[in-house]
């Protein structure tokens, strides 16, 4: 894509991978001196071990790019390498709970010749903390734009990276990639 090369990350991003999730997070970033030039074709490689979620994602990954203007040959020098992951990670959480607990303190005695009884009631909340641990599971899918050079060495142009929590991917299957 001549032009904007950072229009290029955002349109595969938000285009393929997550669509209009709102709560993805995703990260781009390139080599700046090279310019993506769709009039050159590329390739799309699956990974060695390719799933049917993996085939699906590489067959909606060449239709758009096909529906961007991109040519998609295997003998291109240029190409797109993808991963895609669900992660599990541990987290801890905590929360406050107040034990509440109240106090009569009795008061007696002389004052003066007088016998005297009082008595007070005060209420005492203290904080419990309560820590936790959950698990939660992403979707994250890695993309990866690479070319050989003159000396058949791979340069690394541009790669993306989007993640969203697997609950939400499995809630909104309208906005990731399977909509292909």
């Amino acid at each position: 894509m001549e032009g904007s090369n950072e229009k290029f990350g955002l349109l595969f991003l938000s285009a393929i991978l997550l669509g209009g999730c709102s709560t993805a997070y995703y990260k781009t970033q390139q080599d700046k001196s090279y310019t993506i030039d769709k009039k050159e074709a590329v390739f799309v490689l699956q990974p060695t071990e390719s799933t049917i979620e993996n085939k699906q994602f590489a067959r909606l990954l060449t239709h758009t790019l096909q529906g961007n203007g991109f040519k998609i040959s295997d003998r291109a020098k240029c190409g797109f390498v993808f991963n895609l992951d669900e992660p599990t990670y541990e987290n801890v959480g905590s929360y406050t709970t107040y034990n509440t607990s109240t106090v009569t303190t009795n008061t007696s005695g002389y004052v003066g010749n007088t016998y005297v009884y009082g008595r007070s009631t005060s209420t005492i909340s203290t904080p419990q903390t309560h820590t936790f641990t959950y698990k939660t599971t992403y979707k994250k899918i890695y993309l990866d734009f690479a070319c050989l050079d003159t000396n058949k060495q791979i340069e690394h142009i541009w790669e993306g990276f989007a993640s969203a929590e697997l609950n939400e991917w499995n809630e909104h299957p309208d906005c990731t990639y399977r909509r292909g």
